[in-house]
């Protein structure tokens, strides 16, 4: 459990060996074996927070070039016969955030870069992202969802 921006987040797996191989493959060179492996441990996780907290989909950190995690959070929703809301568009080319020299940039960088596109929203939904630095992302993301009304566990 992560808490950002007074909000709290949940990561499963430390950023480092074998995981953080796995996602720059995957989310760098679109390495498909990689996104099935980090798939197929992240599942039984995604599973059991679904579950406790009666969500009604399962949302992702879209990209703004690059497809993976759209394609890693199909998987998942497939796998675990789960909704998946397209929902949510990165409607800016940023600069990546690893660029970014503190914080408050990582957060001025990703603010206003999302939309919501889609009048069918759920009510409630968890969301997929694949790497936690600082929550810049997923703080921005989920008030851009709470300000539509749209709870976000």
């Amino acid at each position: 459990m992560i808490h950002i921006y007074r909000k709290t987040f949940y990561s499963h797996y430390y950023y480092s060996s074998s995981i953080r191989y796995a996602i720059l493959s995957f989310k760098n060179q679109g390495n498909v074996n990689a996104m099935k492996f980090l798939a197929k441990i992240c599942i039984k996780d995604i599973a059991e927070v679904f579950e406790k907290t009666e969500s009604d989909a399962l949302a992702y950190v879209p990209s703004y070039d690059r497809p993976h995690m759209r394609d890693f959070a199909f998987l998942i929703a497939e796998k675990l016969h789960l909704p998946l809301w397209h929902g949510i568009i990165k409607i800016k080319n940023t600069k990546s955030l690893c660029e970014c020299t503190d914080d408050k940039e990582r957060y001025q960088t990703a603010y206003d870069s999302y939309q919501i596109i889609t009048n069918k929203a759920p009510r409630t939904t968890l969301i997929l992202d694949n790497v936690i630095t600082t929550g810049a992302t997923l703080s921005v993301i989920t008030n851009l969802l709470e300000n539509n009304q749209i709870h976000v566990h």
